[in-house]
C-alpha cells in the first residue's frame, strides 16, 4: 500500500544564518589577531577559521557544490524523507530529538541502516511561514518521540 505525503516543506537558503556565520567568524578572526602570539600561529588560526567558514557554509547551503537538503517530507506513518540537491534521498527516517524555538528548528533524525544521526537546521526565513509553524507545532507534541 502506497502511503501519501502528509507534510512537505521546501528548504531554502537562510540569510539569517549567513549573517550569523559571518559575524561569528569575523569576531573570532579579530580575537585571533588581537592575541600576543607569533605570526605562524596567527596564520594557522586564520587558516583554520577560513576553513571552518567554508565547511559550515557548504553544510548550510551557501556553496553550491555540497549535498544540501532542499526538501523534507513526512508520510502518513510518521516516517520522514529528505531530498538533497545531489539527488540523494534518505528515507524511512524517524525523529530522534528536536530543538524548537520561534525562529529555529533543529531536527535530529535516525535511520536503522545508518550508524549516525542526521541533523537538519531550519531557520524561519528559509521556508514558508505557515509550514514552519506547522512543523514547530508537530515537533512540540510529546507523542512524536514515543
Amino acid at each position: 500500500m502506497v502511503q501519501g505525503i502528509v507534510f512537505c516543506m521546501e528548504i531554502g537558503r537562510s540569510k539569517w544564518l549567513l549573517g550569523y556565520l559571518i559575524v561569528i567568524h569575523a569576531v573570532m578572526m579579530l580575537t585571533i589577531f588581537s592575541l600576543p602570539i607569533g605570526i605562524g600561529w596567527l596564520v594557522l588560526g586564520a587558516g583554520a577559521l577560513v576553513l571552518s567558514f567554508v565547511c559550515i557554509s557548504r553544510r548550510h547551503q551557501w556553496l553550491r557544490s555540497s549535498p544540501v537538503n532542499t526538501q523534507i517530507s513526512r508520510d502518513e506513518s510518521g516516517l520522514w524523507q529528505l531530498d538533497a540537491a545531489n539527488g540523494n534521498k534518505p528515507s524511512a527516517l524517524t525523529i530522534d530529538a528536536s530543538f524548537v524555538t520561534a525562529n529555529v528548528v533543529i531536527i535530529y533524525m535516525k535511520n536503522d541502516s545508518h550508524w549516525r544521526r542526521l541533523s537538519i537546521t531550519i531557520l524561519a526565513d528559509a521556508v514558508d511561514k505557515e509550514l514552519f509553524r506547522q512543523l514547530r507545532v508537530y515537533l512540540r507534541d510529546p507523542k512524536v518521540f514515543l
